[in-house]
């Protein structure tokens, strides 16, 4: 019995699929941000939006011009887990900007990502 429940368990390790009694829990994530990665917007916006597929706590969010400077903006550690965080950001000069965040989701490993916006016309 106990080689058959070892051969079992190898399969089941080698699908990737949880033991009896575990239920496997899709890990949370960015689902949208507003502006989206990549977009070109004609004026600047007021705030930075972020969704996830889950509650987290934001723990970061670094702005940064298109020469590498930070931008200071309304960002304050996240105390109470969400499904969106929104970001105030103060009048920005048209330009390439890049966020760098990270958030905390509920008894999980941090997660980060980064997006990146231009405000005004994009280069041809």
């Amino acid at each position: 019995m106990a080689r058959a429940e070892s051969r079992a368990m190898w399969l089941m390790r080698a699908l990737n699929v949880p033991p009896p009694g575990m239920v496997a829990t899709p890990r949370v994530g960015l689902v949208a941000s507003d502006p989206a990665d990549g977009a070109v917007v004609a004026a600047a916006p007021a705030a930075v939006g972020l969704a996830f597929s889950g509650p987290v706590r934001l723990t970061a969010f670094v702005l940064t011009n298109a020469i590498g400077f930070r931008v200071e903006t309304g960002f304050s550690i996240g105390l109470v887990p969400a499904c969106e965080h929104s970001v105030p950001l103060p009048p920005l000069a048209p330009g390439e900007y890049s966020v760098l965040w990270r958030a905390r989701p509920a008894d999980r490993r941090p997660i980060s990502g980064t997006l990146a916006f231009t405000v005004g016309a994009a280069d041809a």
